[in-house]
């Protein structure tokens, strides 16, 4: 999620706050002419946002930052997809050993 700062009423670090918890796999960037405010430095502390693009920007380094964040994102789904394996395959000995456990006591 590509986001600026200034949202008409809005700030960008409030809109990818909510997105972070609906949405927290997905990567939020910032984007703004202002980088030196108390919001941004907060929400980059936070790691609220992956990344903070300030204006004017380079075409090429925004490619850069938007292609190694789709990576990050890749990386991300690919690990989450993993602990969910590796969560079934634990109640999966969780219950094999409750079965032995069974069996040894009876």
């Amino acid at each position: 999620m590509l986001s600026h700062q200034r949202i008409g009423e809005e700030l960008g670090t409030s809109l990818l706050e909510f997105a972070e918890k609906k949405y927290p796999s997905q990567l939020r960037i910032l984007v703004s002419g202002y980088p030196n405010t108390s919001e941004i430095s907060l929400a980059i502390s936070l790691g609220t946002i992956y990344s903070f693009i300030q204006k004017p920007w380079i075409m090429e380094e925004l490619k850069i930052i938007i292609d190694d964040g789709l990576i990050v994102y890749a990386k991300i789904k690919q690990l989450n997809k993993k602990k969910i394996e590796l969560k079934e395959k634990l109640k999966n000995y969780e219950v094999q050993i409750k079965l032995l456990q069974k069996q040894l006591y009876n």
